[in-house]
């Protein structure tokens, strides 16, 4: 039997299944409270950014839920990292959406 050929001229295998376990659930990667949360706030962050030109008084709200939830778990998660960061642009699209629509009406 060949080293990278794990069959022999039959066919046949001899690869030694003993420690294969269709349910065991060691080697499966767990997913974490964190990176739940982490999707909650991009959720919010992205909608924030998307209300904030046509409804910035919805805009910030949203923004700030975004920034104080993202706050609490960007350290262990890239999507609540990640809506923070919008959190934060959301709250300044929106400040300059309501701005501009002072000076225009």
């Amino acid at each position: 039997m060949d080293k990278d050929n794990p069959y022999d001229e039959h066919g046949s295998s001899h690869i030694n299944n003993d420690d294969y376990h269709p349910y065991d659930e060691s080697n499966c990667i767990k997913k974490s409270k964190s990176d739940d949360r982490g999707t909650i706030v991009l959720i919010v962050g992205i909608v924030a950014i998307l209300l904030s030109i046509p409804i910035a008084i919805l805009g910030i709200p949203l923004s700030i839920v975004a920034l104080v939830m993202g706050s609490k778990i960007k350290d262990s998660s890239n999507l609540g990292q990640a809506g923070w960061i919008l959190g934060i642009i959301g709250i300044v699209v929106s400040s300059l959406s309501i701005i501009i629509s002072f000076m225009i009406f």
